[in-house]
């Protein structure tokens, strides 16, 4: 999550509405993707 949020750091506005909206979308976004991490990982394992 640390390295996906430095990737996208430099695209976030300044301003603070914009920097906390930018905040929740790069965690939902890593959030997701974890989750599809999880499932692949999972189906690995009932193969």
């Amino acid at each position: 999550m640390n390295d996906f949020f430095i990737v996208f750091h430099p695209i976030l506005f300044k301003n603070a509405e914009s920097y906390t909206f930018n905040f929740i979308l790069a965690l939902s976004i890593s959030f997701i993707l974890h989750e599809k991490n999880s499932k692949n990982k999972s189906k690995r394992y009932n193969e």
